[in-house]
Formats: C-alpha cells, sequence, structure tokens
C-alpha cells in the first residue's frame, strides 16, 4: 500500500495512507487532506490511484505543482520517493514493505542518514526511483533518493540543497551564468517565501586563466546571499562552500567532486534566533557532535587549559582524514558546537533574555497568522527592543508595514475597479508590493479588470469606425495603450471614412500613423534588457527598457524595472527621475530597498 509522508517548512511530518482511489489537496474544507498555508490554493491537486499507478494533477492552482522541482503542466505519474512540492509543504510518495534508501529521516530532520544502511540497497533502489515519464525539463531537480544510490560525478557544477525545505535536490550549473530566484522566469527556481523572484546569478568564467572558476553575485535580493556564514555582493565558490539564500541552504559541488546526499551530507538549516546554534548542531546529527567534542578535548586538554591556536586546529587540522569530505555540515557547526559547549551554564542572565526572546516571538508569529498587522507591528517593535536589529524583529516589523499598507491598497484597488477607473486601478495594482497577501488576492480582480477592458475598448473602437469617426477611432487606440493586450486587440481594427460618396481606409494603429514600426522589435528590447542587468550594465538596461515601455506603455513590469535598474546604477540624477515618474511604485519594498539612499 502507498503512503504520502506530508512535511511541512518547519520539519513537522504527517503520514497519510492512499486508501482512496482518488484524493484532493487544498486549503478549501471537504478536501481530502487539507494544507492551511496561504500558498496553497482552495482546490490544489488531485492525486489518482489506478492499477497499481499513482498519479497527480494541478486543479489550477496559483503557484502550481511541482514533482522533484520541475512544475507540472498535465498529469503525472508518481514513483516511488518522487517528491511533490505545493506550497510551502513537500510530499514524498512511499510504500509499505518497500525499504527505501532515504528512510524515515526525512521525516525527522535531525537525524543522520548513516551510509553503512545504504549498502545492499542499490539495486533495490534503482528499480524503485525513477523520474516521472512526462518530466522533460533539463533543469528538474534531481531527488535525493536517486542521489543516494551511488556517486553522482558530472562536468559540471553542482548545487545541493541541505535544508529540510528542499532536501537533497540538486541543480546543475550547466550555463556560463544561471540566475536563481522563486518564479519560472529563472534559469534554477526555488519557490520558497525568502527567496527574492531574482536572487542571485552563478556565473562560470568560459575563458582564460580563470576558466571554470564559479562566481555568485547577490541580485539586490531582500535576504542576500551568504557563504560560509558571511554575506558577500560577489564571491568566488569553491569545493565544500555553503550557501545560505533566505531560508534555502545549499552546498557547492566542483565539478566532478563525488558528493552524494545522504551519504556526505544530511539536512542542515539556515539557523535561526533563539537558540539557533543548539537547533543546527541537533540537526547535523550525533556525528557532528562527536567530533565537536573530541576537536574540544584535543583542543582543551584535560587540566582546563585551553591551545592557543584551538579554534584553527578544529576546523583543519584535527579533522581525520576519512571526514574530509564528509557532510558539509560537520565543517559548517564545528566551531558552533565549541562555542556553545565552552558558554555552559554561565552565562544565566543570557539563557533568561533568549526565553524572553522566544516568548515574545510565539507572540508576534501568532499575530502574524492571524494578520492583526497593527499588533503584529507593536510586537515586532518589543521583539526588537529585546534583541535589536535581530532579522526576525526587522522582518516582522517590515511584514507588518508592508501588509498594512497593502490592504489599504487594496480597498482602494477595488473602489476604482468597481468605479471603471481603470488607470487609478492599474496604478494602486502595480504599486502593491507583489509580496503581500493583498497582491495575491488582487491578482484574480485585476485580470478580470483588463478583460473588462479589453472588451470595452474594441466596443468603442468598432463603434466609431462604423460611424466613420476615424479622428475618434485613433484616440481611442491610443487610449487602448493602457494594457499592452487591450491596444493589441484593437490597433487591427480598421476605419473607412465616408467622403461624399468615396470611401478612404485610415490605419489608425499607432494612433493616426500606423503601428510605430520599431515595436516590431519589442521583445528585442526586453532580451537586450536583461541581458544587461545581468551584465551589471544599468544605464543600458534603462534605454533598452525604455525603448520597450514606448510599445507597452501600460506594462508594470516594465516600469517596475526602469526604476529598479535606474536606482541599480547609482545615479541619483536618473535614479530620482524615474522614482518621481512612477510615483505609484513608491510604496514597492523591494524598489524601497534599492533606491534607498538615492532618491528623496
Amino acid at each position: 500500500m502507498f503512503k504520502l509522508v506530508i512535511q511541512d517548512d518547519e520539519g513537522k511530518t504527517t503520514v497519510v495512507p492512499l486508501i482512496r482511489d482518488e484524493i484532493t489537496i487544498g486549503r478549501k474544507e471537504g478536501n481530502t487532506i487539507r494544507l492551511t498555508e496561504r500558498n496553497v490554493s482552495r482546490r490544489h491537486a488531485r492525486i489518482v490511484r489506478a492499477g497499481g499507478a499513482v498519479a497527480i494533477e494541478d486543479l489550477g492552482s496559483y503557484n502550481g505543482v511541482r514533482v522533484n522541482g520541475t512544475r507540472i503542466a498535465q498529469r503525472t505519474a508518481l514513483s516511488v520517493s518522487d517528491r511533490v512540492q505545493i506550497g510551502d509543504y513537500l510530499i514524498e510518495l512511499k510504500a509499505e514493505g518497500v525499504e527505501q534508501v532515504s528512510d524515515d529521516s526525512k521525516t525527522a530532520p535531525i537525524e543522520r542518514v548513516d551510509p553503512a544502511m545504504l549498502e545492499g540497497l542499490p539495486t533495490l533502489q534503482q528499480a524503485a526511483v525513477g523520474p516521472p515519464a512526462d518530466l522533460t525539463e533539463p533543469q528538474r531537480a534531481l531527488p535525493p533518493t536517486a542521489a543516494a544510490v551511488g556517486p553522482a560525478m558530472t562536468s559540471n557544477a553542482r548545487l545541493v540543497v541541505l535544508s529540510s525545505n528542499f532536501a537533497g535536490q540538486e541543480f546543475e550549473l550547466t550555463r556560463p551564468q544561471m540566475v536563481i530566484g522563486r518564479t519560472e522566469d529563472n534559469e534554477i527556481v526555488i519557490n520558497h517565501r525568502s527567496i527574492s523572484r531574482n536572487h542571485a546569478k552563478v556565473v562560470r568564467e568560459v575563458d582564460g586563466a580563470n576558466a571554470g572558476r564559479y562566481t555568485i553575485s547577490d541580485l539586490q535580493s531582500s535576504n542576500g546571499v551568504r557563504v560560509n556564514g558571511e554575506d558577500y555582493g560577489k564571491v568566488e565558490l569553491r569545493r565544500g562552500d555553503i550557501v545560505d539564500l533566505g531560508h534555502v541552504r545549499l552546498r557547492f559541488v566542483e565539478a566532478g567532486e563525488d558528493f552524494v546526499f545522504g551519504r556526505d551530507a544530511q539536512v542542515a538549516d539556515v539557523p535561526t534566533a533563539g537558540g539557533g546554534k543548539l537547533k543546527l548542531i541537533a540537526a547535523a546529527g550525533i556525528l557532528v557532535v562527536g567530533a565537536g567534542i573530541a576537536a574540544l578535548t584535543l583542543g582543551g586538554g584535560g587540566g582546563g587549559k585551553a591551545k592557543p591556536d584551538a579554534g584553527p586546529g578544529i576546523a583543519s587540522g584535527s579533522k581525520p582524514a576519512a571526514l574530509a569530505d564528509a557532510a558539509v555540515a560537520v565543517v559548517a557547526v564545528t566551531a558552533d558546537a565549541e562555542s556553545v559547549a565552552m558558554a555552559g551554564p554561565a552565562d544565566a542572565a543570557g539563557a533568561t533574555a533568549s526565553e524572553g526572546f522566544d516568548t515574545k516571538l510565539t507572540e508576534c508569529r501568532r499575530l502574524r497568522d492571524q494578520k492583526k498587522w497593527g499588533d503584529l507591528k507593536l510586537c515586532g517593535t518589543d521583539l526588537a527592543t529585546i534583541a535589536p536589529d535581530h532579522p526576525d524583529a526587522v522582518a516582522l516589523i517590515e511584514l507588518a508595514d508592508r501588509e498594512s499598507n497593502a490592504e489599504g491598497m487594496l480597498v482602494d484597488f477595488n473602489r476604482a475597479a468597481r468605479a471603471g477607473n481603470y488607470a487609478e486601478a492599474i496604478k494602486l495594482f502595480t504599486g502593491m508590493p507583489q509580496e503581500s497577501g493583498s497582491y495575491a488576492k488582487a491578482v484574480t480582480a485585476y485580470e478580470n479588470l483588463k478583460q473588462r477592458y479589453i472588451t470595452e475598448m474594441k466596443n468603442k473602437v468598432s463603434g466609431a469606425a462604423r460611424a466613420h469617426k476615424c479622428k475618434e477611432h485613433g484616440k481611442l487606440i491610443d487610449e487602448a495603450r493602457l494594457i499592452s493586450e487591450a491596444h493589441a486587440a484593437v490597433k487591427g481594427i480598421p476605419c473607412k471614412e465616408d467622403s461624399g460618396g468615396s470611401t478612404t481606409v485610415v490605419n489608425n494603429g499607432g494612433g493616426g500613423t500606423g503601428p510605430d514600426p520599431a515595436c516590431n522589435d519589442l521583445d528585442t528590447y526586453k532580451v537586450k534588457a536583461k541581458d544587461a542587468t545581468m551584465a551589471g550594465q544599468y544605464s543600458a538596461a534603462v534605454k533598452e527598457l525604455e525603448k520597450a515601455l514606448k510599445c507597452e506603455p501600460g506594462s508594470a513590469a516594465l516600469k517596475s524595472n526602469l526604476v529598479l535598474n535606474a536606482c541599480k546604477s547609482r545615479d541619483r540624477a536618473l535614479a530620482q527621475r524615474y522614482w518621481n515618474r512612477f510615483k505609484a511604485l513608491q510604496s514597492n519594498s523591494n524598489l524601497i530597498q534599492a533606491c534607498s539612499g538615492l532618491v528623496e
């Protein structure tokens, strides 16, 4: 019998036997499996069992369904140990009575996968595990159980996820430049709320003395890029480096390196507030703790005298050769194990403060879940009083401000939409923080608004054409540029002037002069703008985006990118000009951060 092991983003698991031929998954009551996070749609997915086979399909959800890291577009067959991501939930298909290479340690992330347990299993697991036949995208994340069968050496470097949210997923760095982010337009998609839309870029040098070298750069993300615990704007990646992108932790595996998740590494989450080091040590497993204790014993001695160079010794020379390529968490947390063990009970006041912080943090998270944004801001302020500049406190205050502002904008947007004030509604929608819950609520209403506007403009333009009012016809076509899809729908409608018995066809596709020939290169402008942004040539990107905006004057994405690139150029005059030009975007938290210190 099959079963589903469901794990949330905090590592809590639930096992559901697959005893029905059909089950539904969603946020709404009435689903067989109800997942309550906001990024799960009311009716999100369906799992069907027939003739010993299991398949899953997306029921038109907003955030989609991913199987082994790849978003599916149709019903997709599932194999044992395949991993399904729905929102922040990870669902793994298992079979009763079939021993799994990835065993049940995935349902309890604090346990370490013992390599000895994998001996003798490759034949069984190779038969049991395989990618779904319908998944054909080359950049599909590899399931960890498949990786655990044997060495996975490739000619390209890889990024392997260590954190429990996507544990074991692999991304092969097949191109000279690959952008990592939360949305589908990236080469590497990691759909987690702590990841920015375009978070980081990995570049492989292809020429010269540095050929084959990899670097990672921060793309002005909200949560930054940390390598081995340090924040970087750009840094070279080396074998075994630990890369933290928001709450997702990855290991850099160089080309040709024999590294297998489950044998050489185990779950290691990004440390958080309130005892985070202790949690990280627990997640690393008994091997890590043992290595830390052994290192302390060797470094500190039995008589209470610590050697001056104990720290460096632990990190390098004290480690047995057999552990040279062992789990990266061993390298990452040994020093932390030392500091925690050496601290002992001496800092009682610190422990009390930590307890106060944890209590207040729990209260704040409750208010966050209840969406009480005003109370959350007060709670976050209290949290910051206990621990000034703590990332959790700062994040909660920012969340409260963002969601509170977005709720007000949503009310105004709905009012403008009902009144048919299209220009005002579009300004409010494009200015709404896209990571807010209110933005997600407004998306459907905005799509309906667009369709209503398109229909209305088609009727107006057609009416003017039938009445031979070609001047009005041209003005209406220009007016339709407010929404690019509307302009595309009406610009081809001809108008015939009635001149005393004779007719003259007038093409007002470009407001009386016909379509602008330059707009035939719209896609080229967008591609050039993206390439310039990726290369750090922000002023050049602004020029290409300006050309594109003339063809799509209602595009919120183009306007947002214009402001972002203008600010990234660090040209104060340029940044201020676009900041003032698109005032509706001034409440966008990402743009506020990018333009900080440049605009007034």
